[in-house]
């Protein structure tokens, strides 16, 4: 690769790295070429970029996002799962394969700009879709609000079912 190439690669980096939402760093030493071949048609299907990057030229391309501390991001096989329109996705798919292919270990990410570390990587990939988690959250929302409306219609309904008990013992008398 002559001096252009290695511009190029950084810039397509630089690129990457500015536009994406979360990048996913994975290391794969000893994974088998069909092992390779899956993450890579896993990545596809979920639609996330998965790229095998050269340390020094990826590096250099990182210092595009102002980050310190992601030097042990390049230590060793490094790949990188790009993820453009949700962050989660990425981690998701890199941690699934990982549980089969102990051969591949999440070292860190970035996600919405921040570094993040393998433990956090982790607990993100576990969260529930965003969906179910929104879903949630507007339940919470709403339970004080149907608590409101059913404690101040007991007595209303007291009344009524009172009512109707004493129709129906005149209608019998």
């Amino acid at each position: 690769m002559n001096k252009d190439q290695k511009e190029q690669t950084v810039k397509a980096l630089e690129e990457k790295f500015s536009r994406s939402r979360s990048a996913v760093f994975v290391e794969f030493k000893g994974l088998s070429v069909h092992g390779m071949e899956d993450l890579r048609r896993r990545s596809r299907q979920a639609h996330v970029e998965f790229q095998v990057l050269k340390n020094t030229l990826a590096e250099r391309a990182f210092h595009v996002l102002n980050l310190t501390g992601g030097d042990r991001l390049f230590i060793g096989p490094t790949a990188v799962a790009f993820g453009v329109d949700d962050p989660v996705i990425p981690i998701k798919v890199m941690k699934d394969f990982a549980k089969d292919n102990p051969q591949v270990v999440l070292k860190g990410g970035v996600i919405e700009g921040r570094l993040c570390a393998q433990s956090t990587l982790g607990a993100i990939a576990d969260l529930p879709p965003r969906e179910m988690l929104l879903s949630h959250l507007l339940m919470q929302m709403q339970a004080p609000l149907t608590g409101l409306v059913n404690t101040l219609s007991a007595p209303i309904r007291g009344l009524i079912n009172c009512l109707k008990a004493l129709e129906q013992k005149k209608s019998q008398a």
